[in-house]
């Protein structure tokens, strides 16, 4: 068994699934051969072992705060001859990464490793790989297998994705590759599988500066997520991608979901030409469709009638039944895909996501020039009309319904959206399958591969703050949260922004659905271009007193 962690109580992993990983991750290893390792929390060193042996580094520190548990384990490594291995006792979480140097320099000093020129500093240094053991459980909980809330893998993750803006940190001699473990319930705040997990200036951008992959992992879900047969259908694109690279993993190492899209996949000949989802749902066998269709059916039965809506949820008994039955099926669905946890779901609300996912529909129509010129003037009083009584339908809603209303909404739009909108839905691979008890004390956990890209962007500190201050409120519509930020800006910004107002490109030509957690990299772009000539905008101390303050998102 293999420690990656580093606490009086640590988590284990079994070689063979180390063994598995490392397979996955040789290829892209290959360039990394005779570099530096940085190896934060080594715990008792079988995994930083098999790294060494695979890369043959030039030198391999050993950071390890608990010397005195740890040390004997990691002795046969330091005293064998010709050995690399160094050791050094510090505790890098309890000192942030992107503060300043955070006492890197006795590292740097430990590797000698000399100052890098300017343009060394945007790409990748392939002389440094850094591995980390995030996941632990803190000696307070020992006993009790619990997920924190803020864990401090999350915070080390954010602050390692916040200084590839700032070049400080561990990429202060250039971008370095970063592979880790951590507790399978963490990974879902790096790769969110539903826009409800969108939120924060670091997820959104994290696309810009860097490739995330999960090597390992688990399929559960999250507390929040999506309606199922999503989750079904990104797994079918996900195995189309991988028979058209030639790609494969051992069958033993694939999950529930994934067994299901890939036994389904046919029509291989179909060329892909509306976006994953699109092409996944065309791959599905009729048996598998069934499902799908039979689930939709009992939703659209009693969810939307001539595009007309209830003033408010009615109870009347035949609707109940439908309800009851729509419910059945969906737990029916859950239980076919290994689903763990319920959507929530009413009537009214699935009434508004469905009118909502038709006018959204209707206006990429109308971009793309679908409707003849006789019908358009027709088809957008349709339009407004339609967009008018959905902004009628949410205005009873409590918060919470609107933000439920909302998500769904939006976690559908998402899904169509060509690439898809979450990372999580563009990955090439599906992650190796691994299960509570290869781990002990028994816990689900994730290997994470993150590879900056070359050139990523300096974001200076005021572009950040403004974006945070957008993503505040992620639910919110764009234009609201606009005005929130800055009065007038909406007014004064949104229609020069070409991309919000394109349905072909994520857009809305109704702005009022168009919430900010869907704002994708180039509108958000287009935003900070528009922001910097605008004569009106705030200053950078006013932002920072408004929205500066946040511990996962640190910029100093």
């Amino acid at each position: 068994m293999v420690s990656i962690a580093s606490s009086r109580l640590a988590i284990e992993i079994l070689i063979g699934t180390v063994d598995d990983a490392l397979k996955i991750l040789s290829p892209s290893l290959e360039e990394y051969k005779g570099c530096h390792i940085i190896d934060i929390h080594p715990g008792a060193g079988l995994w930083s072992s098999k790294i060494h042996d695979l890369l043959k580094p030039k030198s391999h520190l050993l950071l390890e705060p608990s010397a005195d548990v740890y040390q004997p384990f990691l002795k046969p490594l330091l005293d064998a001859p010709n050995s690399t291995y160094k050791f050094l006792e510090t505790q890098l979480f309890a000192k942030g990464l992107s503060r300043g140097t955070y006492g890197l320099d006795s590292i740097w000093n430990a590797l000698g490793f000399p100052e890098p020129d300017d343009a060394q500093l945007d790409r990748p240094n392939s002389s440094i790989l850094v591995l980390a053991g995030l996941a632990r459980i803190p000696p307070r909980y020992q006993g009790e297998l619990i997920s924190l809330r803020r864990s401090t893998a999350e915070k080390f993750l954010f602050q390692y994705l916040n200084s590839l803006r700032t070049r400080c940190g561990l990429h202060q001699k250039g971008l370095v590759r970063l592979l880790a473990w951590i507790m399978d319930a963490d990974k879902f705040n790096i790769l969110p599988r539903s826009v409800a997990g969108l939120e924060g200036v670091t997820i959104r951008t994290a696309d810009e500066l860097c490739d995330i992959r999960e090597v390992v992992g688990s399929a559960g879900f999250p507390k929040s997520r999506r309606p199922p047969h999503y989750d079904l259908l990104s797994a079918a694109a996900v195995a189309r991608r991988m028979e058209a690279a030639n790609q494969s993993i051992p069958v033993a190492r694939q999950n529930r979901i994934f067994k299901l899209a890939a036994q389904a996949l046919t029509n291989r000949e179909k060329e892909e030409s509306h976006g994953a989802f699109v092409d996944g749902e065309a791959a599905l066998t009729p048996n598998v469709l069934d499902e799908i269709a039979e689930l939709r059916t009992e939703e659209q039965r009693f969810a939307f009638s001539g595009r007309t809506l209830l003033s408010r949820p009615t109870h009347n008994r035949s609707i109940r039944t439908d309800a009851a039955a729509m419910v059945k099926g969906r737990a029916r669905f859950d239980a076919h895909v290994g689903a763990t946890s319920p959507i929530p779901s009413s009537l009214y609300i699935d009434r508004l996501v469905i009118m909502e996912g038709v006018l959204n529909q209707m206006e990429r129509d109308y971009a793309a020039g679908a409707f003849p010129p006789a019908e358009r003037p027709t088809k957008v009083a349709e339009m407004d009309s339609l967009a008018a009584t959905l902004t009628e339908g949410y205005r009873p809603l409590s918060r919470r319904d609107r933000r439920l209303a909302a998500q769904s909404a939006d976690n559908i739009e998402a899904a169509r959206s060509s690439p898809p909108i979450l990372a999580w839905d563009r990955r090439a691979v599906e992650p190796l399958d691994a299960g509570d008890h290869e781990f002990w004390p028994r816990h689900r956990m994730a290997l994470l591969d993150i590879t900056p890209k070359a050139n990523a962007s300096r974001d200076p500190v005021f572009q950040q703050l403004l974006v945070r201050s957008l993503l505040r409120e992620d639910a919110m519509p764009i234009a609201e949260a606009l005005e929130r930020v800055a009065f007038g800006a909406a007014k004064a910004l949104l229609p020069k922004c070409e991309a919000i107002n394109d349905p072909l490109r994520g857009g809305r030509l109704h702005l009022e659905n168009m919430r900010v957690r869907m704002l994708t990299l180039e509108m958000v772009q287009e935003l900070l271009r528009e922001w910097n000539a605008w004569p009106f905008q705030k200053s950078h101390d006013d932002l920072w007193n408004d929205f500066g303050h946040n511990e996962f998102d640190t910029l100093l």
